[in-house]
């Protein structure tokens, strides 16, 4: 004999969920019929003169759902897992790749400091004869610093080539 209850029902009885209910409704594992208004009743097998064969049924009922329950914390279990053994290994990577960034930052340094040492004597080195770059300064400075004509060319001479190289001639 079958027994015909609400969703509700069937899953207090069962000892699930209504959404348990509804899923099992979906996959067919349990009976189902619709009213004329459109409601869905479950229909249980309902077998009222033995209760302790529906005690049974109620524990078997419930054990089934602790298992799929237990079998689903399993698999969630699972992939927490492997997510933070994922996040672990990505956080290796990135120390990694921070020393990486580090190691390139500082030879770039030492680099950059080795030129810069170098630059004073770069400039020193003469673009023009010693002689003829000190008669232009000594004729400039002797001019005045009226800024016409020797002037220009005083700041001309006397711009590094850092300078030209980056701001042109």
């Amino acid at each position: 004999m079958l027994e015909r209850l609400t969703v509700q029902q069937a899953a207090r009885q069962l000892g699930v969920s209504e959404g348990a209910i509804r899923m099992r409704l979906s996959r067919g594992s349990l009976e189902q019929e619709k009213d004329d208004n459109g409601r869905v009743w479950v229909l249980l097998p309902g077998d009222n003169s033995d209760n302790t064969d529906n005690t049974e049924h109620h524990a078997g009922a419930h054990t089934d759902g602790q298992a799929e329950i237990d079998s689903l914390v399993d698999v969630l279990r699972d992939q927490v897992t492997y997510l933070r053994d994922q996040l672990d290994q990505e956080r290796e990577a990135r120390t990694e790749e921070r020393r990486r960034h580090d190691t390139i930052i500082a030879q770039l340094t030492q680099a950059n400091a080795a030129l810069a040492r170098k630059v004073p004597e770069l400039e020193a080195a003469p673009d023009l004869p010693p002689e003829q770059r000190e008669s232009s300064v000594t004729s400039s400075s002797e001019q005045g610093n009226d800024g016409v004509g020797g002037g220009r060319q005083e700041s001309e001479q006397r711009r590094s080539w850092l300078s030209r190289f980056f701001y042109g001639p």
